[in-house]
């Protein structure tokens, strides 16, 4: 087996060596070819990513309720204006996603922490 190998390879060897015009310019053509093809990927994956990460940003919402909280807003107020302003589509599973982020990073959003889970930080 190792002797049929070494005798294609053998067969290969000139056109290795040698520099070939039409090679040369396949190969100035790969990496734009590629990346051709990965961007055309990119969009038909991406679309229904970008379409999909639209209709729930929970940690964007769970940022904004801190930050409307600070402002003085109650919790049903705050939950209104990030409802109005996009950042959820008004599900469940989408609310108990901004929970999740919130009950994750108790220090990170301690107002919203407190009034969902009427626990005080330690």
């Amino acid at each position: 087996m190792p002797v049929i190998l070494i005798e294609t390879m053998a067969l290969f060897q000139p056109w290795i060596g040698r520099s070939n015009d039409s090679l040369r310019a396949f190969t100035v053509l790969r990496f734009p070819i590629a990346c051709l093809f990965a961007v055309i990927t990119l969009m038909q994956v991406g679309e229904k990513t970008l379409a999909q990460a639209g209709l729930c940003q929970s940690y964007e919402a769970a940022y904004n309720l801190e930050a409307l909280m600070r402002d003085g807003l109650t919790l049903n107020q705050a939950k209104e204006s990030v409802l109005k302003d996009g950042y959820t589509d008004g599900s469940s599973a989408c609310f108990s996603a901004i929970k999740q982020e919130i009950n994750q990073m108790p220090y990170a959003f301690p107002l919203v922490h407190q009034a969902l889970y009427k626990r005080t930080r330690r």
